[in-house]
């Protein structure tokens, strides 16, 4: 009798259990339920915040809930981070994530993360660095006569102390023998007022931050740093066309916190790709300047592992690493 009851209780228990575990994994496979929110390390106006909105605009052809874009600022691009990682892991927070603040910027910032804190989803795109001037240089050479003139006095806007604007800006000044002082705003959207105002000389900005305004006359792009001419701005020569053996750019992956479940990154990948294969995505993002292809977790793994080892050695260069 004894044990006719103890397994009327074991099997009550196990059904309970099972009635528990139910709504959880229907809640996985049914993701999403309700829209979900990219994190926007930057402020509006910038190319990750640019890049974000396109990616949320395409997604409602493929998606089942809105995307809904939120710029979290602060500390190098790195809150963003920080607010993702102590986030729910349920993929309903994810976020546009650059090179910059999820690796580099780990170097010099005292961030509460480092690049096994996320988990990354996928890889979205990249975009080169640019010398850009409001200023009366027309070519980089003239830039560069007038810093070795006036050391110290070509002030470098830069999106965050640990950016890869930062870093891009850094390389090319110590090849070109000019003395530049960094000047960090929150995001390159602030940038391009100071660079039109002159209240710096440059800006270190991506292409799409630089081609409607190089197009309308308000600016000046002395060179890209990249393997080859950006298809936006065609007749602007890389920089090392000029001489100086220096090419990058931020670059853009999808993370989630640690934990998120597998399906959830499945559709969040998924939606990527699709993303990424969008005509008129493809067509936006060559005239804005933006190279957009797909890595997968994998691949992007490793490129972030690889940046963060190569401007951790800059940065030591630089003797701006912190201790």
């Amino acid at each position: 009798m004894k044990r006719k009851y103890q397994t009327i209780i074991w099997g009550i228990i196990a059904m309970v259990s099972a009635i528990g575990l139910v709504p959880m994994t229907q809640a996985a496979e049914d993701y999403p339920t309700k829209p979900v929110t990219i994190l926007v390390p930057y402020s509006p106006g910038g190319v990750s915040d640019t890049v974000a909105r396109l990616i949320a605009d395409t997604a409602r052809k493929y998606f089942p809930q809105s995307l809904v874009v939120e710029n979290r600022i602060g500390a190098s691009g790195t809150k963003a981070i920080y607010d993702l990682v102590v986030s729910k892991p349920d993929g309903y927070t994810v976020c546009l994530a650059s090179s910059g603040e999820a690796a580099a910027a780990l170097h010099m910032v005292p961030a509460n993360f480092d690049l096994d804190s996320y988990t990354i989803v996928s890889h979205v795109g990249t975009q080169p660095v640019t010398v850009s001037t409001a200023g009366p240089w027309n070519t980089l050479q003239e830039l560069i006569e007038f810093g070795k003139k006036n050391p110290g006095k070509i002030r470098g806007g830069v999106s965050g102390m640990g950016g890869v604007t930062r870093v891009i800006g850094d390389m090319w000044a110590m090849k070109a023998g000019v003395k530049v002082t960094i000047v960090p705003f929150q995001g390159s959207g602030p940038i391009i007022p100071a660079l039109l105002g002159k209240h710096i000389e440059v800006g270190f900005l991506n292409v799409p931050e630089t081609v409607a305004h190089y197009k309308s006359g308000e600016m000046k792009v002395l060179c890209v740093f990249a393997e080859n001419r950006s298809k936006a701005l065609p007749n602007v020569p890389t920089a090392k066309e000029l001489g100086y053996d220096v090419a990058g750019g931020s670059t853009h992956f999808i993370i989630v916190p640690n934990g998120t479940p597998p399906s959830a990154q499945q559709k969040l990948d998924q939606l990527i790709q699709k993303i990424e294969a969008d005509p008129d995505f493809q067509k936006m993002t060559v005239d804005l300047g933006y190279s957009a292809y797909y890595k997968d977790a994998k691949a992007s793994k490793a490129f972030m592992k690889d940046w963060y080892e190569t401007s951790g050695k800059m940065f030591d260069i630089l003797g701006l690493k912190k201790k």
